[in-house]
């Protein structure tokens, strides 16, 4: 380890009023007490990296027994014996953790933090949020690091959940938009309604059940001539168990997987519920899926059982929700609805067939789009619960403390600080969520503007400084003329707020990190203008024309997950048009786009002008 820099190099082992003993030190009672009560786990080290001190909820993080004598050894002991992921999931050697860092840059006198995953020895895996920070004494004396870990595994778990969710979501949508084209695929199975002709639809429709329920697998079958049963689609399975299935596609009957009884329901389109150690598997011996419940829901076309969607999830006690199987029956409906649309065009004027088969299909996603965004919103709930608590908790915690030493009571608000963040991440897919809804709204034509005075340029700048906590890494300036200090209008807050929402986030997604993205506000004669300005790609002039309809999106998408689905530009002009004013688009090569919308003024603020 390199020596300190001058400034610290007359440290000596003062005895600090944090860590003192007579050998390594430990907390005094006052301080072991408020690490105790901490659900976080707590390791305090020397400036060698030799372990002070640890609270119960690190030693039960790290399966170290209450009894080991840890102290005085080196963190690597207790550390080391787990391995470490970044948050793609990629190796972290040991000189590459927070502590290793703070360690080596000693003098570094702000919080260190990443976010990180554990795999301990038992094989438990674990997300972390890992903050660490050099320790000084009331002389100001470096003597070790404090290192904070937060259990983040369930917050993460519900985000990928959601995230995932979103993108099976967005592929499905996708799919049935290009419902008009499985029109001209030759048709192979005409004994089955569900066959191969339309497994990308099926698929991604098996795949988002499974993403968006979050249980282990999903099958949809079709049944055939003699009650013969043929996998169509799965999701949750290894590539092995798929395999066996799709290999004995038509040599079993649905008698030899259910009794009779179960059967009998099934053809009277009634959902059923069973443990799966009901189901016989007839292709082998040993059952190949550890499940303990089963969701059965028929497919029924022209009063004839056609199909079954199969949801299998562990944990018998807990069952089906009410609203999960509300969701497998209208994937169940939507699913035959779609198979029936394409095979009655068969049989029909092929061109008149797929303009009526495009019209059904935006149909079937404003069903979809109603029952899966509902349903998304229960783990988001979770999510923002738990933030809330989180954050409640810790500032109950930052109260108690508040007399402590600084070193200790500087941690506090970094943590805090990234659950506001976290915070900041749900409400925006509570944004996006709201837009799935009001999507389904608009084409039911069911949406509803709320009406309200309010600042226009007040709003204009929580929107802003909400999105650039979001995307720290990017600059967003709002351009607005100094004089200019409020601009009331009346109209619906929330779909305004939503419209700048989604400009920001498309803006950003083509927005290099070297360049800002502008929001400006102006009053132009009888109207509020707004508009959000990038430096992206230009759009061109064919393009300007369609970026505005449904299930569109502009340029080439720059993050794995689009967030837009296609209906993000789409509601804002919706919303905006209620309002009985304008969107609009301008863009140029080398000069990026700008997306504006107007407002009308009340009319003090025309007199005013």
């Amino acid at each position: 380890m390199s020596d300190a820099p001058k400034k610290l190099r007359k440290a000596t082992p003062h005895r600090a009023d944090l860590i003192q003993n007579d050998n390594i030190g430990t907390a005094p009672l006052s301080f072991e007490a408020a690490f105790e009560a901490l659900t976080d786990g707590v390791l305090i080290c020397d400036t060698t990296g030799k372990i002070l001190y640890m609270n119960r909820a690190a030693l039960q993080l790290f399966g170290v027994p209450a009894s080991a004598a840890y102290k005085g050894k080196p963190y690597q002991c207790v550390l080391g014996h787990c391995t470490w992921y970044d948050e793609n999931h990629q190796p972290l050697a040991p000189d590459q953790l927070p502590l290793a860092f703070v360690l080596r840059e000693r003098t570094m006198p702000q919080v260190h933090e990443r976010t990180l995953i554990m795999r301990s020895p038992a094989g438990r895996e674990v997300s972390i949020l890992c903050s660490v920070s050099p320790l000084f004494d009331a002389h100001k004396h470096l003597y070790g690091t404090i290192c904070l870990f937060h259990d983040v595994t369930k917050q993460h778990q519900h985000a990928h959940q959601i995230y995932s969710s979103y993108q099976a979501l967005s592929t499905l949508i996708q799919a049935i938009a290009h419902i008009p084209k499985i029109i001209d695929t030759p048709h192979e199975d005409n004994h089955l309604l569900l066959s191969k002709r339309t497994h990308t639809i099926e698929q991604h429709l098996v795949d988002l059940i499974r993403q968006v329920l979050d249980c282990d697998w999903v099958f949809l079958f079709s049944i055939g001539p003699e009650n013969r049963v043929y996998y169509v689609a799965t999701s949750g399975l290894t590539q092995e168990q798929e395999q066996r299935r799709m290999q004995i596609n038509g040599r079993y009957t649905m008698a030899d997987f259910l009794d009779e009884s179960t059967i009998a329901r099934l053809y009277n389109n009634e959902t059923v519920i069973m443990p799966h150690h009901r189901i016989t598997l007839p292709f082998t011996d040993t059952p190949d899926l550890d499940t303990d419940l089963g969701l059965f829901t028929p497919i029924i076309s022209k009063k004839q059982f056609v199909g079954n969607l199969l949801i299998g999830k562990s944990g018998y006690e807990q069952g089906y929700t009410a609203e999960e199987i509300t969701l497998a029956e209208t994937t169940a409906m939507l699913t035959v609805m779609v198979m029936e649309c394409i095979h009655t065009c068969d049989t029909t004027d092929k061109e008149r067939a797929k303009a009526l088969v495009q019209q059904e299909a935006y149909s079937l996603i404003d069903e979809f789009l109603n029952s899966a965004s509902h349903e998304l919103r229960t783990p988001l709930t979770v999510v923002i619960g738990n933030i809330q608590l989180a954050s409640r908790r810790l500032q109950s915690l930052n109260q108690q403390l508040a007399n402590q030493p600084e070193a200790f009571a500087e941690k506090l608000p970094h943590i805090q600080q990234s659950l506001e963040h976290a915070s900041q991440g749900a409400y925006t897919i509570d944004i996006l969520l709201n837009m799935l809804i009001a999507d389904v709204q608009i084409h039911r034509n069911t949406l509803t503007l709320h009406m309200k005075r309010f600042d226009l340029v007040k709003m204009v700048h929580q929107v802003v400084a909400r999105q650039q906590t979001q995307a720290s890494e990017y600059t967003i300036q709002i351009d607005t003329d100094p004089q200019l200090k409020t601009l009331m209008v009346v109209a619906d807050m929330q779909r305004i707020q939503q419209v700048i929402t989604i400009y920001l986030l498309n803006a950003l997604m083509y927005t290099s990190l070297d360049r800002p993205v502008t929001v400006r506000v102006e009053r132009r004669q009888k109207m509020a203008y707004v508009a959000v300005h990038d430096d992206g790609p230009a759009i061109s002039p064919d393009e300007q024309q369609e970026i505005w309809h449904r299930f569109t999106r502009p340029r080439a998408p720059v993050y794995e997950l689009d967030w837009s689905l296609g209906l993000g530009l789409y509601t804002c002009k919706e919303f905006i048009q209620r309002h009985h004013v304008e969107v609009g688009l301008e863009s140029a090569p080398d000069a990026g786009a700008t997306f504006w919308f107007t407002l009308p003024l009340p009319e003090e603020n025309k007199a005013t002008k």
